[in-house]
């Protein structure tokens, strides 16, 4: 038997902001993972209204190879959460998010399923030594996007394909 890929999925959604549609991204990744064709390939752990030191914290904690992101993004950063008001959103840049991986030897694959990710992966992957960061090309990406492209990512991957593919 294979060994079993361990999946974080991080969600911030502020209440203050667009909301995201966080649950449906994430029914229809638990429904591809534990489909007959994926089984006990994948163990997915979530964290919702992540905060800054949480991400760091569950990273170390779960050793993940999969971090998956979703939430918001803008041109200053990814968007994550003030531990002590939920409502407030905190932009953090792609260097500061990606200090949060600097002893995070499991990760192989980083997933930013958010608005302006492009930048910010450039910024991760010049500090963070992972296989791959998968991010958003366009400024704007629709919930319906996000979820689509989510699922077909986790389909291919129980069919076998890497990352790259």
């Amino acid at each position: 038997m294979a060994e079993t890929r361990k999946i974080l999925i991080l969600s911030a959604n502020a209440r203050c902001m667009e909301p995201i549609d966080s649950n449906t991204e994430l029914t229809e990744i638990k429904n591809k993972l534990y489909h007959s064709a994926c089984d006990e390939k994948f163990e997915m752990n979530v964290t919702p209204a992540v905060g800054y030191h949480q991400v760091g914290v569950d990273v170390w904690a779960d050793k993940p190879q999969i971090v998956h992101f979703i939430g918001h993004g803008e041109q200053g950063g990814l968007i994550l959460l003030d531990e002590r008001n939920q409502d407030k959103p905190i932009p953090v840049s792609g260097e500061k998010f990606a200090a949060l991986f600097k002893d995070a030897n499991s990760v192989e694959c980083i997933l930013l399923n958010a608005c302006y990710s492009e930048e910010q992966a450039e910024q991760i992957f010049k500090h963070v030594n992972v296989n791959c960061i998968i991010a958003t090309a366009e400024k704007l990406i629709s919930n319906e996007a996000a979820v689509r492209f989510a699922k077909e990512f986790y389909q291919k991957l129980c069919e076998g394909q890497d990352y790259d593919e």
